[in-house]
């Protein structure tokens, strides 16, 4: 995406972000919306959100159609890139992204932190990290990866998609979601 600094993509960036003729966005659609997550519209079932805007604004820029291509979480993603099922995403990166996939710059921060489940005694970042808390994030992305290195005595469970680690929250089967935090605003109701 860095090719499409300008108003318009050099020619040199177009055969790159249009292989088919439009670009492919790949696209993670979650319970709920953030700068790196859609959300399925109620009444159409397509996907809203700031990555579905930044897609659209590409396309309009190539002056071409958009194709978005979804997926359950931004492990799927990220995983669907080298394979070429997608032309551009907008992902949080790190180093394992990194190792895959090209980077342009960034168009958001993000702070990850936790949920925790009402009654679960948890009230620092540190409480989490105690040997019986029952801590979960979503499997191969970037705030996964980042719970995960810093617990010492918490193993962190993965789960596919966010409506799973919901579930397990309501079920009392965890104790602490580890996400983004815009994500985790849209959650707590």
């Amino acid at each position: 995406l860095a090719a499409c600094g300008s108003l318009v993509p050099s020619e040199k960036a177009r055969p790159e972000l249009l292989p088919t003729g439009k670009p492919r966005v790949g696209i993670g659609a979650g319970a709920s919306t953030s700068a790196f997550w859609a959300v399925r519209d109620p009444a159409t079932g397509q996907p809203r959100g700031v990555t579905v805007d930044l897609a659209y604004a590409l396309a309009r820029r190539l002056e071409a159609p958009v194709a978005l291509v979804v997926y359950a979480n931004s492990g799927e993603v990220v995983a669907a890139g080298p394979k070429g099922e997608w032309d551009v995403a907008f992902l949080p990166e790190d180093a394992e992204r990194r190792k895959v996939l090209d980077f342009g710059p960034a168009y958001s921060l993000s702070t990850s932190t936790y949920l925790v489940r009402e009654g679960s005694g948890i009230g620092t970042l540190a409480e989490v990290d105690r040997a019986g808390v029952r801590a979960a994030g979503i499997a191969n992305t970037t705030t996964a990866r980042s719970a995960m290195n810093a617990l010492k005595n918490t193993q962190l469970q993965s789960f596919r998609t966010v409506d799973e680690l919901v579930a397990k929250m309501r079920a009392g089967e965890i104790d602490a979601i580890a996400l983004g935090r815009e994500s985790l605003q849209g959650l707590q109701p």
